[in-house]
């Protein structure tokens, strides 16, 4: 039976992202009720590293599966990586930032999996069946934040998984060391039909219109 609230571990240029805190938060509050452990899933060249960054939210566990190259922007390969994950970890609950790279590989991710995915959320709460299991209420703003819309999961279809909006939770901050499991899956890593030629640094409309004006 699906069990346990699992976390995505988004990371960028090795480091992992502010928002995956916030998710701990998240798990944290899901935790207060369903009592089941929290963990985190990473996938990446560098591993290591992330895993110690992560060892700092007080998780239970973390699963990583460790590729031969960077995997960014490679998401028809990782989105076949983590639902293989997934289905390994067995999950009752999916936390992922809401972000384009979160969107990105998690619908994929839901199509591979036949569930569902809530995107946006910036409200999780968690309901009690009349038979005692409990489930995930996917608070959203909907048709251009006019309305509160509130989605839950069709019994029985794990994981229940959703995006949640960044900058809605505080980031979680560990009150006590904790050591989590490391747990290193055996997962292929398919080969990708992206490839990346070459990154650049990010530059914001205002960054331009200043540098043509310096000009």
């Amino acid at each position: 039976m699906a069990k346990g609230i699992c976390v995505f571990a988004e990371h960028f240029q090795g480091n992992i992202e502010a928002v995956v805190a916030e998710l701990v938060s998240v798990a944290h509050l899901i935790q207060e009720t369903t009592k089941e452990q929290i963990s985190a899933m990473v996938v990446s060249d560098d591993c290591e590293k992330l895993i110690e960054e992560l060892k700092k939210l007080g998780l239970d566990e973390i699963y990583a599966v460790k590729t031969k190259r960077d995997p960014l922007f490679q998401d028809d390969a990782v989105s076949q990586v983590i639902a293989d994950m997934l289905r390994r970890i067995d999950p009752s609950v999916v936390l992922v930032p809401a972000t384009m790279t979160g969107r990105s590989i998690f619908s994929r991710v839901a199509v591979k999996l036949g569930c569902g995915l809530t995107a946006d959320c910036t409200e999780v709460l968690v309901g009690t069946g009349e038979d005692g299991s409990f489930y995930i209420k996917q608070n959203k703003p909907s048709f251009g934040e006019n309305v509160f819309v509130t989605i839950v999961t069709r019994p029985g279809v794990y994981p229940q998984m959703l995006t949640v909006r960044p900058g809605v939770y505080q980031p979680y901050e560990a009150t006590e060391e904790k050591e989590p499991r490391i747990s290193y899956l055996e997962v292929e890593v398919p080969e990708s039909g992206i490839r990346v030629v070459t990154k650049r640094p990010a530059v914001s409309c205002t960054d331009s219109i200043l540098g043509r004006k310096q000009l």
